[in-house]
């Protein structure tokens, strides 16, 4: 039990952070269009 919920908490944790990338990126792209 101990051992999938950490496995899915990796794989929760490596959506969240590819999430946050793409995010980021978009955030980048809109400020560097407005500036």
């Amino acid at each position: 039990m101990v051992a999938n919920t950490r496995i899915v908490r990796n794989i929760v944790a490596i959506r969240m952070s590819k999430f946050n990338s793409i995010s980021t990126e978009v955030l980048h792209q809109i400020i560097g269009i407005k500036i």
